[in-house]
């Protein structure tokens, strides 16, 4: 049995009338939304941490570390209106600051422990003493 005062209350927000999740620059809007509304499920959360640990702790676009403070966005690698999917694989964390830059300027990321994983694995193969290109 549980108490009724341990219950949170939710308030429902509501969207902007003109929000389109079909149009590109609507993306940003609707990833917050997305976010917001799947924080507080705990299997949303376990995969963060798995995307956080994946990638080092490390934003996908400037590789400085994530933090509380700092604050994260999850970022699909291939956006959801292109036939993106939810996968962990297609996912990505990065700063809110950074989230913005890449959607304005249409970046491209890779996420960082897959990069650090290849350039180790990159040193590993070639002799010592040579370069790699």
């Amino acid at each position: 049995m549980f108490y009724c005062g341990n219950v949170k209350i939710k308030r429902h927000i509501k969207i902007k009338s003109e929000y389109n999740p079909f149009l590109p620059e609507w993306e940003l809007y609707g990833e917050k939304l997305s976010q917001n509304r799947l924080y507080d499920e705990q299997s949303h959360r376990q995969q963060w941490q798995a995307l956080y640990k994946n990638q080092d702790g490390k934003c996908a676009l400037c590789r400085l570390p994530i933090t509380k403070e700092t604050g994260w966005h999850d970022h699909h690698i291939v956006y959801k209106m292109f036939g993106g999917n939810d996968t962990l694989s297609n996912r990505c964390l990065v700063h809110p600051n950074c989230h913005t830059k890449i959607h304005a300027l249409n970046l491209k990321v890779v996420k960082p422990g897959v990069v650090d994983k290849m350039v180790v694995d990159f040193k590993k193969t070639t002799p010592s003493g040579q370069s790699g290109c």
